[in-house]
């Protein structure tokens, strides 16, 4: 819970370090979001492109079918241009997945662009397959 009270103490200072954050920050900070049970959105940590494309809708943010119990950013991938944060999580009963955050530079931040989920498709596939509403 100590992760959902930084994410919302910048989400409160918006201003406060955003271009600093690094991949590992990003992830973990996401991780909060999605293992808070529902108490933070992940949305400021979102391109404004995919914040649109969630908005309002009820998102698979991980390749789970339960919330996460555990989770954290393990190491980064990608490139300079796009860059990925990995995370492992552990779901209730003992299953485990490791999901990337596919980032994106905007105004010298990075933001999560889309999410990979580990048993293959993405995110916004996701979104893009179930049309106006989820």
């Amino acid at each position: 819970m100590r992760g959902a009270f930084a994410l919302a103490a910048l989400l409160a200072t918006p201003a406060l370090g955003q271009s600093e954050l690094s991949f590992a920050d990003i992830g973990n900070l996401f991780c909060a979001a999605i293992t808070s049970g529902g108490l933070v959105s992940p949305a400021p940590l979102l391109t404004a492109d995919l914040a649109a494309l969630t908005g309002d809708r009820d998102v698979r943010w991980h390749s789970g079918d339960a919330t996460p119990v555990r989770c954290m950013a393990v190491g980064a991938r990608g490139s300079a241009e796009v860059p990925e944060t990995v995370l492992f999580m552990t779901f209730p009963g003992g299953k485990t997945a490791s999901d990337r955050l596919i980032l994106n530079w905007v105004d010298g931040r990075l933001k999560i662009d889309d999410v990979a989920y580990d048993r293959g498709g993405t995110l916004r596939e996701t979104l893009a397959s179930t049309g106006a509403q989820e």
